[in-house]
């Protein structure tokens, strides 16, 4: 399948780099749970000719051939997810993305809000977890009391070496309250 997101630095569909590049991931995540096999990035490349054209700045590389903060958080997320099993979501409130995937044995939570920061507790059944921002960056915290904190943003964060029991709170049903709309 075909996806992507841009980085168009002006007009009324501005969006920065770093926008981009949370679009994609979480775009990846939904597309990983549905059993896509393969992803084509809407365009590597991009002309960068008009600031305010979407099409001209949907690429994972700019035009003078650096790349973007997407190419990052996409390989990244590959590297996390690609050949996972989807597992299901987890709760942690309305806002928060939760996805559960499992390969090979090992657990492995994404998360994400979708708007702003949130603290978040996570029973993950283990003394330790690791957590890998959104780029790779891994950081180990230790499970106080059984229960790690953890601050999410609209960068994905991964948290493996959790518990296969949280498989049991997982659920694939789709929760109206996950994304509310007020309106």
């Amino acid at each position: 399948t075909e996806y992507g997101s841009h980085s168009t630095p002006q007009g009324p569909a501005k969006r920065s780099e770093q926008e981009q590049a949370q679009r994609v991931v979480r775009q990846s995540f939904g597309l990983y749970a549905e059993g896509v096999k393969a992803f084509m990035p809407h365009w590597m490349g991009q002309t960068e000719q008009n600031p305010t054209y979407i099409e001209d700045w949907f690429g994972f590389y700019r035009a003078n051939q650096q790349p973007k903060p997407v190419l990052i958080a996409y390989a990244n997320c590959a590297r996390m997810i690609d050949g996972s099993r989807y597992v299901g979501d987890l709760w942690f409130g309305p806002g928060v993305g939760a996805m559960l995937f499992e390969k090979g044995g090992t657990y492995t939570l994404a998360l994400w809000t979708r708007e702003g920061e949130r603290e978040i507790e996570l029973a993950p059944g283990a003394a330790e977890v690791t957590v890998v921002d959104m780029v790779g960056g891994r950081t180990k915290v230790a499970a106080a009391g059984g229960k790690v904190r953890l601050k999410v943003g609209l960068d994905a964060t991964y948290v493996l070496g959790l518990s296969p029991e949280l498989e049991k709170q997982a659920s694939k049903e789709l929760n109206p309250q996950r994304w509310p709309q007020p309106e």
